[in-house]
This record gives structure tokens, sequence and C-alpha cells, in this order.
């Protein structure tokens, strides 16, 4: 499986490991959606710092796009935090980012999880 889910008392963790495609995003997102854990989850955290992404078509997931930004409408202390740090990946998280711009602000990249936990845990 290229991803595995990490649950704590405030956030999903969706890590993903090697080559991974918009499908394997998309199952992951709807496993996270799907588990009653994630009603009251205030943070999400998308986590592609050890993936290779060279499957990953931004434009395509605008499924996915949808659950979070449908999740990050009702859900008024939902934030989603995107780790990564490799160029290509980075690029593909600003892409994703930009999908939400007119929408909203809770959705921010980060290089580490130590970074996006101050942000993940403020009240901006």
């Amino acid at each position: 499986m290229p991803y595995t889910i990490q649950w704590s008392d405030n956030s999903a963790h969706i890590i993903y490991t090697g080559d991974i495609n918009n499908e394997e995003i998309r199952l992951a997102h709807y496993e996270v959606n799907n588990d009653e854990r994630f009603f009251d989850c205030p943070n999400l955290i998308l986590d592609i710092i050890d993936c290779e992404m060279r499957d990953v078509e931004v434009p395509k997931l605008i499924e996915v796009a949808g659950l979070d930004l449908g999740n990050l409408k009702m859900k008024d202390n939902l934030k989603i935090a995107m780790l990564a740090n490799k160029p290509e990946n980075m690029q593909k998280a600003n892409t994703y980012i930009k999908l939400f711009k007119k929408h909203t602000s809770k959705i921010k990249l980060f290089d580490s999880v130590e970074e996006a936990i101050p942000w993940l845990n403020s009240n901006s």
C-alpha cells in the first residue's frame, strides 16, 4: 500500500510512500473521510515527503479537492497541512493548494510536521 494513515487525538496523518498516483490519493482521502474518527478531527496532514509523484496529475484531483474543500467549509476547526520538501512534490502541493485560494486559507504547505504543528494548533 503506497500510503498509511496515522490517527492521533487531533489529526489524521496520511503518509504517502513510494510511487503514488491519483487513484491512490483518492482512495486515501475516502478512507479518512469514511472513518468516524475524522468527524471531530481538527487537522488533516497530507505527507508527500517520502513519495514520488511522477504519475500524479493535480488537475485531475478535482474529486479529492472537492472532498477537502467540503470538509474545510463544513468543519470550522479543520485545517489541512501538506508536507513536502522535494521541489517536484512542493510544486504539485502548491498547485493543489491554489485550487483552494479563492475559498479558504486553511490549507498550507510546510517542510516538516514539526513546522506545521504550531500553525495547526493556532487559532488562525
